[in-house]
């Protein structure tokens, strides 16, 4: 994956988190980037971050603003993408957004 692709997908996460909503049609698209970035570079991981985006793309009651789960989804992938990396080759268990994805609370969309 390029430079220009990888800062992409950092800036694309940034504004999503900025602006606290993602409809729909966006989070299949994110979903199928971030799939596809992980599946290419570094195995399995991340899989996890994915739910709460896909829970949101396939969700067609779900209301654009973030919910809780879904930032944190989010702000993990913007945090893991954003790191150098020669560090994406260790374990990625050290990158946290604040713990908060322990706290997943079933991945709904809402």
């Amino acid at each position: 994956i390029s430079e220009n692709r990888w800062r992409k997908y950092v800036e694309i996460l940034q504004r999503y988190l900025d602006h606290n909503q993602l409809l729909r049609p966006q989070a299949s698209q994110l979903a199928g980037r971030l799939n596809w970035a992980c599946n290419a570079l570094f195995g399995r991981c991340g899989r996890a971050f994915l739910s709460p985006i896909l829970a949101r793309a396939w969700s067609r009651e779900a209301r654009p603003e973030l919910n809780r789960d879904l930032a944190s989804a989010l702000g993990w992938w913007r945090q893991w993408l954003s790191a150098p990396r020669a560090d994406l080759s260790r374990p990625w268990s050290h990158l946290r957004t604040s713990g908060q994805e322990k706290n997943f609370q079933g991945l709904t969309a809402w």
